[in-house]
Order: C-alpha cells, then sequence, then structure tokens
C-alpha cells in the first residue's frame, strides 16, 4: 500500500498526521501562522559584490559585505558610504624592528623598555647570566638547579638555614617528615624499595607481626612525628595498648550472631591483645580475628 501524501495541493511530502491531512512542514505553517498556506520568506543566495559604493567586497547579508551589513545593523550614519580600511598591520616605529604594533608606536617589547626605563633602547636583548656548572654550596660540586645551588643546598638556602656540606645531612634511610606530619622511611622488602610510615614499622616489630587492616597507630599527645616507645605493648589503667607515644587501635568485631563463633572471636583478641600467658594460652583462636579480616596485611592501616 502506497503511504498517503500531504492533502495541500501540489505538496508531495508524505503525510505525517491522519487528522488534518497534512505532512510536517504544512502543519507547523498551519500551528505559527493560522494556516497551511501559509507563504513564507524564501532564502536567496547573495550573488555579486557589496551594494556600498566603492567596495567590491562579494555580497553576504541584504547586498552588503560582512563589514557594511555590521555598520548598517548597528545603525551608524552613513553606513553605506563609509569605506572599509585597506591598512595593513601595523609596526613598531623604531627603526629596523619588524614586531607588531602594541601601543604608543612601539612594540610589546619595546613598549616595555618605555615604560619601565623611560628609553625604548635598540634591537638588542638582555643577555641572561650564565648559569654555573657547580653548585656555591659548601664543599659540593653538584649540578646547580636554582640560584647558584643544587637542589638539597637550595632548600636550605630558601628556608633560611645555615648552609652545611652535603656529608652533614641525614643518612640514607633516616626518613623524612612529610607534609602531614609523619615520619616516614625508605626500606627495601624482597629487592622493593618502598615507603612506609615509622610509627608503623615501631608498633610492627612490638607485635613481631604485620598490622591488620583492621588496626592503626594513634599517637597518644597528638604529636605525629613522636614515635617513642618504651618496650613492649602493654595495656595501661585506661585499657590501652601502648608503649610509649604508639598507642595500637582496632576496629575488629565478629560477624552473625551466633555464640560460639563469638566466643572463639574473643579467645583470637585474647591470642592477639591479651597477656603473654594468654596469647599462648589461646594462640590457635587468633586465625578467627585473623581469617576473618581478610589476613595479615598492614598495608591498608592509617595514623592518627
Amino acid at each position: 500500500m502506497a503511504e498517503p501524501k500531504c492533502s495541500i495541493e501540489g505538496c508531495e511530502k508524505p503525510q505525517r498526521y491522519k487528522a488534518s491531512g497534512w505532512c510536517g512542514m504544512h502543519y507547523a505553517r498551519a500551528r505559527k501562522y493560522g494556516t497551511p498556506d501559509a507563504k513564507v520568506r524564501e532564502y536567496t543566495a547573495q550573488t555579486g559584490t557589496c551594494r556600498a559604493e566603492g567596495c567590491d567586497r562579494p555580497a553576504q547579508r541584504k547586498g552588503c559585505c560582512q563589514a557594511h551589513y555590521v555598520r548598517l545593523f548597528r545603525g551608524e550614519k552613513d553606513a553605506l558610504a563609509t569605506p572599509i580600511s585597506t591598512q595593513t598591520k601595523k609596526t613598531c616605529t623604531l627603526d629596523g624592528c619588524s614586531r607588531t604594533h602594541v601601543a604608543r608606536g612601539y612594540c610589546d617589547l619595546h613598549y616595555s623598555r618605555m615604560r619601565h626605563k623611560g628609553d625604548p633602547g635598540g634591537l638588542d636583548f638582555q643577555e641572561k647570566t650564565p648559569r654555573p656548572d657547580k653548585c656555591h654550596g659548601p664543599e659540593c660540586d653538584s649540578p646547580v638547579r636554582a640560584k647558584g645551588y643544587c637542589s638539597a643546598h637550595y632548600r636550605q638556602w630558601r628556608e633560611g638555614q645555615e648552609l652545611v656540606p652535603k656529608l652533614s645531612f641525614a643518612p640514607a634511610g633516616s626518613g623524612h617528615t612529610n607534609k602531614n606530619g609523619y615520619r616516614v622511611l625508605s626500606v627495601t622488602v624482597d629487592g622493593v624499595r618502598r615507603s612506609v610510615f615509622e610509627h608503623r614499622v615501631a608498633v610492627e616489630e612490638a607485635l613481631g607481626r604485620p598490622l591488620l587492616p583492621t588496626e592503626t597507630v594513634h599517637h597518644v599527645n597528638g604529636i605525629r612525628h613522636d614515635n617513642s616507645t618504651d618496650g613492649p605493648l602493654i595495656l595501661d589503667e585506661r585499657g590501652r595498648l601502648r608503649s610509649g607515644n604508639l598507642e595500637l587501635w582496632s576496629h575488629a568485631h565478629p560477624r552473625g550472631q551466633e555464640i560460639g563463633p563469638k566466643l572463639d572471636y574473643a579467645r583470637g583478641l585474647l591470642a592477639l591483645y591479651g597477656s603473654t600467658e594468654e596469647r599462648q594460652r589461646f594462640a590457635e583462636f587468633a586465625r578467627h580475628v585473623v581469617e576473618n579480616e581478610g589476613g595479615e596485611d598492614g598495608s591498608d592501616g592509617q595514623a592518627t
């Protein structure tokens, strides 16, 4: 069955609206103008040159070139009588300089000189002072990074410290304090060098094992770079498992609601955190805590 055509005479477009029998175009005209037969302005391609006197640019809008049409659109007086400038880009007025004009007859370079020194100067450019090959720091022949110093001595100079030889710096592996205030050490594990927090290393050495994902280290006095310890981890009068300024926290908890697994989990906590006697007595139950929390892995622990 052939597709019905628009009911408007002379229109071969397919019918879109059955109620009216019109195509989409005539339906839109009826909605906008009140009748599908409304006459709409047809686009006429612009040909020839601009109608402004003396302008040979191609016509684009209303018989005008783009420049004259803009003037006409703005309502300028004698818009079509004003010729379009054919002047090329200005250049710097200083003899021998072909840079583009920026202000007051000068290019950006000579205008800047005129503003700051009162004289545009010549065509010469200020030569940069050659950078020295070696650091000016004491007993240092490292390459220069900035201000005549290597990276290490430049940091000392910038922070107002006394310049000291590199041999006086902290030995490799002694660590540093990061921007958050924590001490960070560089260690080698299985041939791979990695950065670790000093407070985690101290607690792991006291425990004799890596920290669990559920364990974190808290600084008792709130000073993050104070990782002082005073022996093994011991429960104090408040029930804090600590050594010096470092306290071990745990947010582990058993799963489920049955009593038996919870008792095994409690014995596992004694195996991990109890006294020496309790750790030995309930050692076999430690797996109930470790396996429940995804294994021994201290990579996700945080510090406060």
